[in-house]
């Protein structure tokens, strides 16, 4: 039974370290003091229920790690991780691994403990759900808001910084962040400092996708001429929305088919915020696609200001993305004019 005990011993191993990066989620990621104790519950649980039937004596010497077939093995799936949600995922199915084999092989020991292990198993269950509405509201803000800012600095300077600090102060809900004439690396450092002073933010980013999965984003924006969202949403699964540029009725059609989270639909109007836009499609063929497609998520973009963000809004669009409106002059009045406008579910958390 040496080698039936070696299994348990491994087991439980699994599942301490399993639920171990669980409840650092919870406790440092979150800061969620309820859910932080229900882990470590139920982390003490499981193992005072087998201390109890075996002496961790015992367990320890039934190890045999020079012996151990499969310590080299590993798959490409083990390696690779794509934000904290992948995180978790990848640990919860540890540790509910770990937990059935345990139940299954104290069978030939004590029954009855095998029982309280099955139960603890289900509480689990309940565990992993709870994680799960966690990492579900970053949705749920996003598509409550109104507006989307989305901004585009030239740099990484002492005046993004002064900008993110007003997003800030604002509690900016939902933000986008687009640099198209940056190095990776000045991408890169943007986008870290936005997910550090912005923890609680829906962070999306324009078009790269190795920036967006490398500092935690919420979401990847992508266009007509970036990767190809079949790629993208292989690369990044459910962890984060996924938006695509659309142009016309065709374009819109095409993503939504294939899931896509929500269409950013433009220009609307005449923009020179974004040189490769294209012609503006007209406010009043947005208005009838987002008439025709209202189970679609649309936003609107393109040489949208607040006057005709109302307008859009009462006539169907989803959300506006706002740019020049909003990052151009004075971004403190023009965040203070949204948010008058447009109150809480505007832009704010």
């Amino acid at each position: 039974m040496d080698k039936i005990k070696r299994i348990i011993d491994v087991n439980l191993n699994r599942f301490n370290e399993g639920m171990r990066v669980i409840e650092e989620l919870f406790r440092f990621y979150f800061d969620d003091p309820q859910m932080t104790n229900i882990s470590k519950t139920f982390k003490h649980d499981f193992t005072s229920f087998l201390k109890k039937r075996f002496k961790i004596t015992q367990l320890y010497i039934s190890r045999d790690i020079a012996m151990d077939v499969g310590k080299t093995i590993s798959t490409e799936e083990e390696i690779i991780r794509i934000g904290v949600e992948d995180i978790f995922y990848a640990n919860a199915g540890r540790v509910k691994e770990a937990i059935r084999t345990v139940e299954e092989y104290l069978k030939l020991y004590d029954k009855e403990l095998s029982k309280k292990i099955e139960k603890l198993r289900y509480q689990f269950y309940d565990i992993e759900k709870k994680m799960a509405e966690f990492f579900n509201k970053k949705s749920k803000i996003f598509y409550s808001k109104k507006i989307y800012p989305v901004f585009s600095p030239n740099a990484y300077d002492k005046k993004f910084k002064d900008v993110i600090d007003i997003l800030k102060n604002y509690k900016i809900a939902v933000l986008q962040l687009r640099m198209k004439e940056v190095d990776t690396n000045e991408f890169y450092k943007a986008a870290k400092h936005i997910r550090k002073e912005l923890p609680d933010t829906v962070l999306i980013i324009n078009d790269r996708i190795d920036i967006a999965i490398s500092i935690g984003a919420n979401g990847i924006h992508i266009g007509q001429n970036d990767l190809p969202y079949k790629k993208v949403k292989e690369l990044v699964d459910n962890s984060m929305l996924v938006g695509v540029s659309a142009r016309n009725e065709k374009e819109l059609i095409k993503y939504f088919e294939v899931g896509v989270d929500y269409i950013g639909l433009g220009p609307i109007y005449k923009t020179k915020t974004k040189k490769d836009a294209g012609k503006e499609i007209g406010e009043n063929l947005a208005i009838q696609l987002a008439e025709k497609y209202s189970s679609y998520f649309i936003v609107g973009i393109g040489g949208i200001n607040r006057y005709r963000a109302k307008k859009l809004l009462n006539s169907g669009i989803n959300m506006i993305a706002g740019v020049s409106d909003i990052f151009n002059g004075n971004i403190e009045e023009n965040l203070k004019n949204y948010i008058d406008d447009f109150g809480k579910e505007g832009v704010l958390l």
